[in-house]
C-alpha cells in the first residue's frame, strides 16, 4: 500500500505539478510543505523509539495484547519491563 501511495504522489507531482504550477504558482508548494508537516506530527507521535532494542522485543511491540501474553508465558511467564513500557502494556 505505502509503494502504491508512493507512486501515485510521485505521479500526481509529476503530471500535475506543472499545470498547478502555472495556474497557482508559488503557492504550489504549500502542498508539500503541508504533507511534510504531517508526516513529522505522525512519525513524533505514532512511531515509537525502536533504538537498541532486538527484533523479537520490536515484534511484541506491535504484537496483539493476548499474542504477547501467550508468548511470554512461553518464555516462562516473566514480564519484560522494557517491551511493556515501550509498547505501552497496561
Amino acid at each position: 500500500m505505502a509503494a502504491f501511495g508512493e507512486w501515485l504522489f510521485a505521479f500526481v507531482t509529476v503530471f500535475a505539478g506543472g499545470i498547478a504550477l502555472e495556474r497557482v504558482g508559488a503557492k504550489i508548494w504549500i502542498w508539500n510543505l503541508l504533507c511534510c508537516a504531517i508526516t513529522v506530527v505522525y512519525v513524533y507521535f505514532y512511531c515509537p523509539e525502536m533504538t537498541g532494542l532486538s527484533l523479537e522485543e520490536i515484534d511484541m511491540i506491535y504484537a496483539k495484547p493476548e499474542a504477547r501474553e501467550r508468548f511470554l508465558a512461553l518464555q516462562g511467564g516473566g514480564n519484560d519491563s522494557s517491551v511493556d513500557s515501550v509498547a505501552g502494556a497496561h
